[in-house]
């Protein structure tokens, strides 16, 4: 709901918390790998929510580039994942 403004509001914000946690975990801020499983899980969250909307028949999420993002997002995020959670193991 709210087309492309409503899609604006909600994910420009995100880009913000994204910039935030990187400069965390370059700084390595232990806070950093805490940002990093809060993007994982969100990734993860964001990919499933997308997928089910695809398979609802939503017809914006049926595009080749909307299915790429979501693969590269799921991609992602599980790397990333392991690898924070490697990191705090260690």
């Amino acid at each position: 709901p709210g087309g492309i403004a409503g899609f604006l509001l909600l994910h420009f914000p995100l880009l913000f918390f994204i910039l935030y946690g990187l400069t965390l975990v370059s700084n390595q801020s232990p806070v950093g790998l805490i940002f990093s499983l809060l993007l994982c899980c969100g990734g993860l969250f964001a990919f499933s929510i997308h997928t089910y909307f695809l398979k609802k028949g939503r017809m914006e999420f049926n595009q080749p580039v909307s299915k790429y993002i979501l693969k590269a997002i799921l991609l992602v995020s599980v790397v990333q994942l392991s690898a924070t959670i490697y990191m705090l193991v260690i």
